[in-house]
């Protein structure tokens, strides 16, 4: 896979966020996401995206800041602003497959966590956000 398929595969995903719909995100068959609020990582496509459209309930934009690329390996850094204002930086690395993203592992920023403990569960789990 060369580095504009990765690029277009990663911006598709960040892109859903935005609208809601991952139906279109190219995820391999061996897909797992590394979640910060659990334990074990979340497996199975459909389990995944709708792990990730409850999330994104909460997302008003996402602004991507810069992909690297190492195929098969990649990182994106972008910002989601929610719908009650806050600004979270991410930093997820990705795993690619011939089939698509199989692994995707989100790194936070922790400035938000420092200002308020409860701030960014409660953003990730929808609980009191």
């Amino acid at each position: 896979m060369n580095r504009e398929a990765v690029v277009k595969i990663i911006d598709q995903y960040l892109c859903a966020f935005e609208s809601g719909n991952f139906s279109e995100v190219q995820f391999s068959s061996k897909m797992q996401f590394i979640s910060p609020i659990r334990e074990e990582p979340v497996v199975g496509n459909d389990t995944i995206r709708g792990f990730l459209t409850d999330v994104s309930s909460r997302i008003a934009a996402v602004t991507i800041r810069e992909h690297i690329i190492d195929y098969p390996k990649a990182s994106s850094l972008f910002e989601f602003k929610t719908t009650k204002g806050d600004v979270f930086i991410f930093l997820d690395y990705f795993e690619f497959d011939e089939e698509g993203i199989s692994l995707i592992w989100p790194c936070l920023d922790p400035k938000l966590l420092i200002a308020d403990s409860q701030r960014l569960p409660q953003f990730l789990t929808g609980e009191n956000y």
